[in-house]
């Protein structure tokens, strides 16, 4: 699927592709006959803005819109955002609270 603007994330401006994107979005109101596409296409958006936030610094605003929600994908945006807002201290103290926190 390509998105609006896409091609800005490619050459890497990606103020021009936030407004793009935005633009279209509010625009262009898609329905879909099923949850299926409904749910991918509010992914593919939600990786598009996550390339403008990451693209401009934004890290928290990655954070924000990608978290829980993509725990489980490898994805190079929130571990980038993680690695930027956070020391690797305060990430080892995090994920041995969130260890201790499982009980079973």
């Amino acid at each position: 699927m390509y998105l609006p603007g896409q091609v800005y994330i490619e050459k890497k401006k990606f103020s021009k592709a936030l407004s793009f994107l935005e633009k279209a979005v509010k625009e262009y109101k898609v329905s879909h006959s099923c949850g299926t596409g409904f749910n991918r296409q509010q992914n593919q958006y939600r990786f598009f803005y996550a390339a403008c936030y990451d693209g401009l610094g934004k890290y928290k605003d990655v954070v924000k819109l990608l978290l829980p929600e993509c725990l489980n994908w490898d994805d190079k945006f929130v571990i980038r955002a993680i690695k930027k807002l956070f020391t690797q201290q305060e990430i080892n103290k995090y994920l041995a609270m969130a260890e201790n926190s499982i009980s079973f």
